[in-house]
């Protein structure tokens, strides 16, 4: 059996390793939904793909096995060399945009103005998260930076997180 866990964050798989080990879990994210569940309705206008790659104690074939998986059941996915760069780089997008779409009531569209307040506390909570991450070894960049706003970009404009 292979393990992927597809909760968004930097130690779920943690977890499921303490239980099961690391030798058939691999590491994984999901991005680019931009699903909204609200009164038990289920909306969305870009399915997302999962982004995932090997711990450094995964058993050779692993990554390999779920790739071919998911290839076969025809879901959208990318094998990362660097997941841990991904998860990092991730969770810079989400430190930004649910909390600034929170605190403002804004949405995909608005916090992407680059005039505007939200812009700004977006690119802001987002340089914050690559202080993190570098302090946890991970150099997540301006260039990563760039990408996830883009990320955003594509998503729909009155949509908005979680």
């Amino acid at each position: 059996t292979k393990i992927m866990s597809l909760l968004n964050g930097v130690m779920s798989e943690e977890r499921v390793a303490e239980r099961y080990g690391w030798q058939r879990t691999v590491i994984s994210i999901t991005q680019g939904m931009d699903a909204v569940f609200i009164g038990g309705e289920l909306t969305f206008s870009h399915p997302g793909e999962i982004r995932f790659g090997a711990a450094p104690g995964t058993e050779p074939g692993v990554v390999e096995d779920i790739d071919g998986f998911l290839d076969r059941a025809g879901i959208v996915h990318a094998v990362e060399e660097d997941i841990r760069h991904r998860i990092w780089t991730k969770l810079m997008l989400n430190v930004g945009v649910n909390q600034t779409c929170m605190v403002y009531g804004g949405t995909y569209g608005s916090v992407c103005d680059e005039d505007g307040e939200q812009y700004r506390s977006l690119v802001a909570a987002m340089r914050e998260a690559r202080v993190v991450a570098r302090a946890e070894g991970v150099a997540v960049t301006e260039d990563d930076l760039t990408q996830m706003v883009e990320l955003l970009r594509t998503l729909d404009p009155e949509g908005m997180p979680s």
